[in-house]
Order: C-alpha cells, then structure tokens, then sequence
C-alpha cells in the first residue's frame, strides 16, 4: 500500500503534463508520414548500403559513401528484422529525436523544473531539430547523443550525491560511444564537446571510458555480425575534412532563412548566455553545484557559441553547422527561464491552485511551439522538407521516381525481362534503393550503352530520349535547385 497521501497523487501527476505534451507532440512532428517523401540521394546511399549488406546482394560503387557508422550499424538491425521501406529508414533517427526530449525530464530533479521543462520546449518543437530528425541521416543521432552527454554531465554535477548517478553516467558513456561513430556532426560538436566534458571532468567517473568504447564497436558493427561499419567512420572525417577545404554550400540568402528559423534560441538564449556571467545559481535546484554556477560554465558556453558561429559563417559550410550552435543556446535559454521563474517566485510566489499553478507552466511549450511555428512556418517546412530554404542536402529527390518504380514494376510483371541501369561514374543510390528487391536489374558501364539483346528495358540517367530512340517515358529523379535531372526509360525491340 503506497504511503502518499491520496490528493498529493493527482498533483504530481499534473507535474508531468507539460513533459507529456511537449514529448507527444514532438513524437507526432517526427514520425507522422514519415515515409512521404521518397530519399534522397545521401539518405538512399546509406540505406542501400545497409540493405545489401542484410541481403547479401550485390553492391555498386556509389559516387556518395555512407558517413554514419551508427546509423549503419542500426538501419542494419531494423532491415534484419523488419525489412526495409522509406519510413524504416528513417525511422532510427525519428525515434532518436523524440527520445531526447525525454531527458529533461527524467533528469528535472537535478536541472531544475524551469529550466527542464523549457530545455523540453526547445527539443521538441525546433525546426531543425524537427527536419533532421525525419532523414535517414545521422545528424538526430548524433544531436541526441550529444544532448544526452550534455544533461547527464550537468546533473551529475549539480547533484553528486545523486541515486541514480551510476545510471546517469552509464547513458553518458553510452551515447559517448554513439557519438563518436554517428557522422560528420560529431567532428564540428568534438571541440566544444571535449571542453565541455573537461570542464565537468570531476563529475564523470573515467572508469566509464570502456563503456563507450563497447559501445562505439558493438554499434558499428552491428553486434559483430558485419564489418562494413568502421570504414564509415573515416569516411565521415575525410568529409569534414573536406569541407574545410571545399567551397560551396548554401547561398546568404539560405543562411538568412535557416537563422528565421532559430530566432526564438538565438534571441533568448544570447540574453541568458549575457546574463550569466554576474548571475547566481543555475536554475532553481538548491544543490546546484559550485561549477555550473559559475562565470567559467558560461565562458564555455560562449567559446562553443562563438565556435558554431565559425561554423555557420563559414563558406561551404553545411545546415548542420546550426546543430552546434543549438547546445548552448538551449542552455542559455533555459537559464533565463529559469531566472524569471525564481524572480516570480521571491516577489509574488507560487499561485494555489492546480488551474492558476498548472496552465502557466503548460503554456511555456505552447508558446514555444506557436513562436517557432509562426517564424517563418519553421516547423512545417523541416517537417515537409519541401520549402525553398529548408534543404539539408543540395538535390532532392522528385516524388515521381515512385511513379517510375511502379511503371517498371508493370511492365516488367509476368515476364521474364531484363532491365539495364547505366551507370556514367557511379550508381545512382536513388534508382539503387527502388530497384533494390528487383532480381532482374542489372547496372551497365556507360560505354556498354546500348546493351545487348538480353536486355528489354534500359534506363538512362540525365538524358531525354527521342520516340525514334525507343525513348517510351522521361522521369524526374531529383533537382539541384532549379535544374531537374532526368531519367529516361527504352524499350529495346530487339530484346528477347
């Protein structure tokens, strides 16, 4: 029999509506229609490798090499289990991006209940946070291993004492592992993760440090039934790199719209960043320890902000360079919150009552959502991916490669036939992840254009195709802003 009194029950279960709708609705954004929009052609390359590598079926050289070892290592396990499909693909890095926005409030004891419930606001409802999370890529991954790095280290060290500080240092050195082997990302966050991890040194126990090596292995290796995954990890630091010495990337005009899109942490969390260098405790906790309280917790905030601004001025520079930015803007922001929540509480005190104590904490994550929604439709358009600013990857790929997909499928139903795919420089891993169930598909070298008579049906990439050529259909498979790149299919008459 439970020894709390009866009318404390209902209100500690009121405490948790905030997280609950914050967690609900942040799951929603990343997972409803999750497979609408067919890959692109990074996504397709990572997720076709990992296909083949489940099927055992045979592999093309790829122009675009899978960078996350992580996101290799766990598409791996789902196609093992659940086959494969769009949404399956994509469906780690949702999960990942709706976990995260869980940890504050599993860890809202040792954060402070103002500062966890809007760090919870922010995870949820974030544009970027919101379109990363629904692409077969390993930015969410990385983004939520990070943050769970981040909360744990700061609530192992405002609370040491802590019951669940051997729990809370078991995630950390999990996700420890899992960065490390997620991506490009994790290379732009390492600088500021190192110093952020060294500045809470004292809080994390080093014995840990096998864990995530354990971790970063199994992961990589999908529980050391495969061996592809740890060259992606390489491939994942040659790529950044790279685009240091590359130039490229969006346009002034792209970085304006992504920085609409971040207005409301950009804004909010520089003031709590400015405001913590004369402030007292973070957050309301009264065991807030002496090292987060401090004017140096906030010069390492302001050392990765300034690092993440580097980044994101920089020419050639990838959207994801806003996920490095996210960090300590967040924290700054949930500082401020929680600045202001202790101001109202020392001169007007906590209202009575579950109505006027309850609906202004629940309207924090509504007006998070409202203020990120409205400036400039940033939740729709990370959510659809489909927005003339909001394009994590320079092509995407046109809805009409399903339709290409069924027409094939069609007329290559109830025969025998054969179709070649040309292959210029490398195989195109969008016509790869359609195709990837089709036995009858065979990739062609571009000299061997035409093919032989064995072959009924060939496919030709960036060309269109006259009637007198055999050309039967013309099919856009992606665009590179305003240029579409065209696919053209041929009926060969003299094919058997």
């Amino acid at each position: 029999m439970s020894l709390m009194p009866p009318s404390s029950r209902p209100q500690r279960h009121r405490s948790h509506l905030p997280y609950a709708v914050c967690f609900c609705a942040g799951a929603l954004l990343r997972l409803v229609d999750l497979g609408a929009r067919p890959l692109s052609a990074s996504e397709a390359a990572a997720s076709w490798t990992a296909w083949a590598s489940v099927t055992g079926g045979p592999m093309q050289p790829l122009l675009e090499v899978p960078q996350s070892a992580a996101l290799f290592g766990v598409q791996w396990i789902l196609f093992w289990l659940a086959g494969s499909g769009d949404a399956i693909a994509r469906f780690a890095p949702a999960c990942a991006g709706a976990g995260v926005v869980l940890l504050p409030w599993i860890l809202r004891r040792s954060l402070g209940r103002a500062e966890s419930l809007s760090l919870a606001a922010l995870l949820a409802f974030d544009p970027l946070l919101i379109g990363y999370s629904r692409l077969a890529d390993g930015a969410a991954i990385t983004a939520a291993a990070a943050w769970t790095m981040i909360l744990c280290g700061i609530a192992l060290a405002r609370v040491p004492d802590w019951s669940r500080g051997s729990a809370c240092t078991a995630a950390a050195a999990i996700a420890a592992g899992i960065f490390i082997v997620s991506g490009r990302l994790a290379w732009e966050l390492l600088p500021p993760m190192a110093l952020f991890l060294i500045f809470l040194r004292h809080s994390i126990p080093r014995h840990r440090i096998l864990l995530a090596g354990v971790t970063a292995l199994v992961l990589t290796t999908s529980a050391f039934m495969q061996l592809q995954g740890p060259q992606f990890v390489s491939s994942s630091l040659t790529q950044f790199v790279l685009d240091w010495v590359v130039s490229g990337g969006l346009t002034p005009h792209a970085w304006t719209a992504f920085s609409r899109f971040e207005l409301l942490p950009l804004v909010v969390g520089s003031v709590g960043i400015a405001l913590g260098f004369s402030s007292g405790p973070v957050g309301s906790h009264p065991n807030a320890a002496a090292a987060t309280a401090s004017r140096s917790f906030f010069v390492v905030l302001l050392l990765w902000t300034l690092w993440g601004a580097l980044l994101t001025a920089r020419p050639g520079g990838s959207p994801t360079t806003w996920l490095v930015l996210q960090p300590p803007l967040f924290l700054g922001a949930g500082y401020l919150v929680s600045r202001c929540a202790d101001v109202v509480h020392a001169r007007a005190g906590w209202p009575s009552g579950w109505t006027r104590r309850w609906l202004p904490r629940l309207a924090l994550p509504v007006v998070t959502f409202l203020v990120l929604h409205f400036a400039g439709g940033g939740i729709k358009v990370a959510q659809d991916q489909q927005g003339a600013y909001f394009q994590p990857y320079p092509d995407s790929t046109s809805r009409s490669v399903r339709r290409l997909s069924d027409d094939i499928g069609a007329l290559m139903r109830g025969e025998s036939a054969r179709l070649d795919i040309v292959v210029p420089l490398g195989a195109d891993p969008v016509l790869g992840w359609i195709f990837r169930s089709e036995p009858n598909v065979h990739w062609v070298a571009a000299a061997a254009h035409p093919s032989s008579s064995r072959s009924r049906y060939t496919l030709v990439p960036g060309s269109i195709a006259a009637p007198a050529d055999g050309g039967i259909g013309v099919y856009r498979l992606r665009r590179h802003g305003s240029v579409h790149e065209l696919v053209t299919l041929h009926r060969n008459e003299g094919a058997r």
